[in-house]
């Protein structure tokens, strides 16, 4: 049977770190996915359970701030919005996030997106397809049920919403 030498263990637990921030990274980059998925779900077929499945990617005392649309406290308000607020004048939408910053640190992380949303007014008939631009920052919280947002903040840079 071989000793582990204090070096061999030390390069082990900087392994396991490495992996673990690696997999927190993995997991924050899939709930932002899943955002992009379930809010245009939630946008477009105005169910409520779409608006549910986004707000439960929330934490309960979470904050979302989307510009001119509002800001919300809580995991109610955060679907309230969903269901009341966002969907309002729009036929549907495309949401894509991209270049993406992610820092971990414990339990609580932070990112940074740009995003591309494609969204077609309800009125008039045939409206033509408006693309929004943006950065939206995040922070996140690693709970029982995996990581959750705990904050977004939406900023668009273009065309004014």
């Amino acid at each position: 049977m071989t000793q582990t030498t204090s070096l061999e263990e030390t390069d082990l637990a900087v392994l396991r770190r490495r992996v673990q921030q690696l997999e927190a990274l993995e997991a924050i980059r899939d709930l932002k996915a899943r955002y992009s998925r379930l809010a245009d779900r939630a946008m477009t077929a105005r169910s409520a359970e779409a608006v549910d499945a986004v707000a439960e990617l929330f934490v309960e005392d979470a904050s979302a701030s989307y510009g001119p649309y509002g800001s919300f406290r809580g995991r109610a308000e955060v679907r309230r919005a969903f269901e009341a607020v966002l969907p309002v004048g729009f036929r549907w939408s495309s949401h894509h996030f991209t270049d993406s910053r992610v820092e971990v640190r414990g339990d609580e992380a932070e990112g940074e997106w740009r995003f591309m949303a494609h969204v077609q007014p309800d009125s008039p008939a045939g409206a033509p397809i408006v693309t929004f631009y943006g950065t939206s920052r995040e922070r996140y919280r690693r709970t029982g049920e995996g990581w959750l947002f705990s904050a977004i903040d939406v900023e668009f840079s273009a065309p004014p919403p």
